[in-house]
């Protein structure tokens, strides 16, 4: 399963196509520093329905694991499904945001 994974400044967004699988059949487990994205695409082509030409797409059972960042707060990961695509969106810590430090001139 192929995954795009985009960092910002509020939060780190994971998107990966799920084309072909329901809803009801993907699933967004956070389990200590892992977030497992699973499923199952179910395949519409019965096999008695002749012999295969080609057979190039994937059907069954599919999984795929990302090591979170220390920054991630995985207590507010959210995900959404839309035309195909698994969107998770996983806030950093507030804590853990890049901020400018003043340089103080001593005298």
């Amino acid at each position: 399963m192929s995954v795009d994974i985009v960092e910002n400044e509020e939060s780190i967004l994971i998107f990966a196509p799920v084309s072909g699988v329901s809803l009801k059949d993907i699933s967004v487990l956070v389990e200590d520093e892992t977030l497992t994205i699973s499923g199952e695409r179910k395949n519409p082509v019965p096999s008695k329905e002749g012999n295969f030409l080609a057979k190039e797409c994937f059907w069954g059972l599919f999984s795929r694991s990302i090591i979170l960042p220390t920054i991630a707060d995985k207590s507010k990961v959210k995900a959404s499904f839309s035309k195909g695509i698994l969107k998770i969106k996983i806030p950093k810590k507030e804590s853990e945001k890049t901020r400018v430090v003043k340089i103080i001139e001593e005298k």
